[in-house]
C-alpha cells in the first residue's frame, strides 16, 4: 500500500515555479525543490522522473495559471471597446507572481510548451480586440501591438524605459 502525499504535485509545481521566478531555470534541481517543500530529493525523482520533466511540468502550469488569470479578469471586465489597457492592467495584477517573461524563454526549446505560450498569447489578443475601440485602426493588429507593448513593459517595469503608457499607443493609432 503507497503513502498518503502531504504534498499534492501541484504544490510542488507551484514550489519550483516560485524558485524559478527567484534563481531561474539553473536554481531548480531535486535538492532545491526539496528544501522549499520539504520533501527528500529521492521522493522528487519517484514523482516527476528526471528535473528536466519537474521543470517542463511546472513551466505548462504556468501557463494554465496564465490562462486561469485571464479569465478571472475577462469574467470580471466585459468587452466593451474601452477597456483594453485596463484589462491587460488587471491581468498583469492577477500574474504578478508568475514569471511571465522567463515562463516564455523556458518554452521556446520545447514545442509543446511553445505551443502552450502561442495560445496564451492568442487568447489575451483575442481578449483585447473586443475591448478596442472601433476606429482606432485595424483591431487585430492594434491587439497585436498592444499586447507586445505590454509584455515590454513589463519586462522593463521599474527601469528607464519602462514607463510609457499603454493608451498613447491606441491613441496615436486613432490619429
Amino acid at each position: 500500500m503507497g503513502r498518503h502525499k502531504l504534498i499534492s504535485d501541484t504544490a510542488v509545481l507551484n514550489a519550483v515555479l516560485a524558485l524559478f521566478g527567484q534563481e531561474g531555470s539553473k536554481g531548480v534541481s531535486f535538492g532545491t525543490v526539496g528544501k522549499l517543500t520539504g520533501l527528500s530529493p529521492a521522493t522528487l525523482v519517484q514523482r516527476f522522473v528526471s528535473r528536466d520533466a519537474m521543470f517542463a511540468m511546472a513551466i505548462a502550469q504556468g501557463w494554465a495559471l496564465a490562462t486561469e488569470a485571464l479569465e478571472r479578469c475577462e469574467a470580471a471586465m466585459a468587452p466593451n471597446g474601452q477597456n483594453a489597457v485596463a484589462m491587460l492592467k488587471l491581468l498583469g495584477d492577477a500574474m504578478e507572481k508568475l514569471p511571465l517573461s522567463a515562463l516564455l524563454t523556458a518554452s521556446q526549446p520545447n514545442p509543446v510548451l511553445r505551443a502552450k505560450a502561442s495560445d496564451w498569447r492568442q487568447a489575451v489578443e483575442a481578449s483585447l480586440i473586443g475591448r478596442i475601440q472601433k476606429g482606432q485602426g485595424p483591431i487585430e493588429e492594434n491587439a497585436a501591438a498592444v499586447f507586445a507593448a505590454w509584455q515590454g513593459r513589463m519586462m522593463w517595469l521599474g527601469t528607464e524605459g519602462g514607463d510609457f503608457r499603454l493608451r498613447s499607443i491606441l491613441k496615436k493609432k486613432q490619429a
